[in-house]
């Protein structure tokens, strides 16, 4: 039998990351993915940001963020 029986519906994946962004100590700020797969430094005051991991980032101690809306 073919597939034109078939009449399934394609649903688009739900990602769990997300943009967040994060004041450094210098207060300006910067916005990352949560799941960032490099070393982000905050341009004003060199400040490491976050480290990847196997999945999501870890923020460096001493940094606020908030989720990103859209």
């Amino acid at each position: 039998m073919g597939l034109g029986g078939c009449r399934c519906k394609l649903i688009a994946p739900a990602y769990a990351a997300l943009g967040l962004t994060v004041l450094p100590p210098s207060l300006r700020s910067t916005t990352v993915f949560s799941h960032a797969q490099t070393v982000v430094i905050c341009g004003g005051c060199s400040t490491v940001l976050c480290q990847p991991t196997g999945g999501k980032a870890r923020l460096t101690e001493g940094c606020s963020f908030r989720k990103k809306v859209e």
